[in-house]
């Protein structure tokens, strides 16, 4: 029964911890449009795209952070990239139209 309760406890002290833990790590990795230093170009990575042609979240936000970064003026160029292996398949396009 204690080996039990130990393992609850520990995954109890996982799922309060691991936020905390991220976000220590990163805290110095993440920035605000304000603070990111200026460059000429930024790469947007794809992710999923629904059938029928929306952006999934992941994907939504990366594509309206990189607009705000060229619309603040600290992108001269947005490189849209991700996978259009298949015709019916296209992330990029899907960016370049949202």
């Amino acid at each position: 029964m204690s080996i039990g309760i130990g393992i609850a406890a520990v995954l109890l002290a996982a799922v309060f911890l691991w936020p905390w833990a991220v976000q220590r790590y990163y805290e110095k990795r993440i920035h605000t449009v304000a603070d990111v230093p200026p460059g000429r170009v930024a790469i947007v990575f794809g992710a999923a795209v629904y059938r029928d042609g929306r952006l999934s979240a992941m994907l939504r936000d990366r594509v309206e952070t990189a607009i705000r970064l060229y619309e603040a003026g600290k992108v001269e160029t947005l490189i849209f990239t991700g996978d259009n292996s298949a015709a019916h398949y296209n992330e990029p396009a899907a960016m370049m139209r949202y």
